[in-house]
């Protein structure tokens, strides 16, 4: 009786979503804090004090909080990071194809519910799908050259 080895190894597949998500949250915090920063130079150059922390909180909550301007650079951080685990970690599955195509799908499935709690738009939401469970398989066609 041969035992079957596994396609891979989930704690693989966890362990590249999970290098991918923080690594893309700190990037997209990173941004964040620049654009916050510049946005309140920019309102209290030009506005009265008491004007400006209305002005600053309508800009913020409009460009950060319930738009994609933080969502798209943290998703193409994301997407080379989940790139490289990927490729570094699937000649080592059995099927390295269904390797990064689970990983992307798990990277893309966190970030959609997180996009979708920051009412991000559909589009942006469909258009992640495709980048990330693309990249997974991008990569493992890669590592297989």
């Amino acid at each position: 009786m041969r035992l079957r080895r596994p396609s891979f190894r989930i704690q693989d597949v966890l362990q590249a979503t999970v290098i991918a998500l923080i690594i893309g949250w700190l990037a997209a915090l990173g941004f964040g804090l620049w654009i916050a920063k510049l946005q309140y130079d920019e309102v209290n150059a030009y506005l009265p004090l008491e004007k400006a922390n209305a002005a600053y909180q309508s800009r913020i909550d409009g460009e950060l909080q319930h738009g994609p301007l933080l969502f798209l650079p943290q998703i193409g951080v994301m997407a080379a990071v989940l790139a490289w685990q990927v490729a570094r970690r699937a000649k080592d599955a059995n099927k390295p194809r269904l390797y990064g195509a689970t990983t992307g799908a798990l990277v893309a499935f966190v970030e959609s519910v997180v996009a979708l709690v920051m009412q991000v738009p559909w589009i942006f939401v469909v258009v992640l799908w495709i980048l990330l469970f693309g990249t997974g398989i991008f990569a493992d066609w890669y590592a297989e050259r």
